[in-house]
């Protein structure tokens, strides 16, 4: 009952039941039944389907790892982390890789979003499925909870994140209204783009391929992910 009243909220009244309603605090396990699932589905989808994606074992994480005292570093930056569907992604699709491998490896998430119950609710998954599947991984977990636009207004640390991405956050954005698509694109995808060090990669998930009659925004994410991959993708060197 409490999903499916997220489920019509949301699709209804969007922003203003989110502002309203405050979910997050008032159904947290609905709200993380509602959204991680499907969240962390799209994600693992596209790692999947990704070409380099396909080379097996730990071979495929070299070109990230960063030397760290006796150990190495994966280092993430997830923005508009949420329940943390796009970093239990990447974990999911780390402990694929690192199968039957007890080697050690930290990983440093820097999770950003607006508050701190999401922030909590995101490292408490992450740690819980670090702990079940990643056997010699330590996972480190770092909040902002100022919100992504804040977080991009920041001067970027000096050695970037190998992996910088986004899971259904362009739309809590504000970049989907009329004549504005160009402009906040753009200077956004520049922020990101400072974050991916040299051979990083960056993955942004949206709803492009959505034909849901409800969503109604799928050609002004289409245009915005177009702007991110001319600025982003084509430029940084990196996947």
């Amino acid at each position: 009952r409490d999903v499916l009243a997220l489920h019509e909220g949301y699709t209804q009244r969007r922003g203003a039941f989110a502002h309203e309603a405050n979910p997050i605090h008032a159904r947290p396990v609905a709200y993380q039944l509602y959204f991680l699932p499907r969240n962390w589905y799209r994600v693992h989808r596209v790692l999947a389907e990704l070409p380099w994606s396909a080379q097996g074992g730990a071979a495929a994480l070299e070109p990230w790892l960063e030397p760290h005292g006796a150990t190495r570093t994966l280092r993430l930056l997830d923005l508009g982390c949420g329940t943390g569907a796009f970093s239990l992604a990447w974990l999911a699709w780390l402990a694929e890789r690192r199968a039957g491998s007890d080697a050690p490896l930290t990983v440093q998430l820097a999770l950003v979003d607006q508050g701190h119950a999401l922030l909590e609710l995101a490292s408490a998954n992450l740690q819980a499925f670090a702990r079940l599947a990643l056997p010699g991984v330590s996972v480190q977990c770092e909040r902002h909870a100022d919100g992504v636009e804040a977080f991009l207004a920041h001067r970027p640390e000096p050695h970037g994140y190998a992996i910088v991405g986004a899971a259904m956050t362009l739309n809590e954005l504000g970049l989907l209204g009329p004549r504005r698509v160009s402009d906040r694109a753009i200077a956004l995808a520049d922020a990101v783009q400072a974050r991916v060090r040299p051979g990083g990669c960056l993955l942004l998930v949206g709803l492009a391929g959505c034909k849901c009659a409800l969503c109604g925004q799928k050609r002004k994410i289409q245009r915005v992910l177009k702007r991110f991959r001319g600025r982003s993708l084509g430029s940084s060197g990196g996947k």
